[in-house]
């Protein structure tokens, strides 16, 4: 689920993974409707990085906490599966007296 969300946004990633390979193919509102999304980052830090195989696993280790900094939640909320989350996490902590 996380890896599909961090799919949503093209330009984070593009920043992120500091290249000019061209995500814009991307879509936020589809990427859930990929069957492994670990495999699609894989393959663009493999894009990104052809000559250097030695630091994909460096890069995707990196990768997460990274996209969290910058990925816009206007991409994020094109997500069918993230508005899901967001509204149960809503509706839980409202049953809980923790928000309003």
């Amino acid at each position: 689920m996380v890896e599909a969300w961090m799919l949503a946004d093209p330009e984070a990633l593009q920043k992120v993974l500091e290249t000019r390979v061209n995500f814009n193919f991307l879509k936020a509102r589809h990427v859930g409707s990929y069957s492994n999304p670990k495999d699609v980052i894989d393959q663009l830090i493999r894009a990104s990085y052809p000559g250097y195989p030695k630091l994909w696993a460096r890069i995707r280790g990196e990768l997460y906490a990274k996209l969290a900094s910058v990925i816009k939640l206007e991409c994020l909320q094109q997500v069918p599966a993230y508005n899901k989350f967001e509204s149960e996490l809503s509706r839980t902590l409202k049953s809980l007296n923790l928000i309003q």
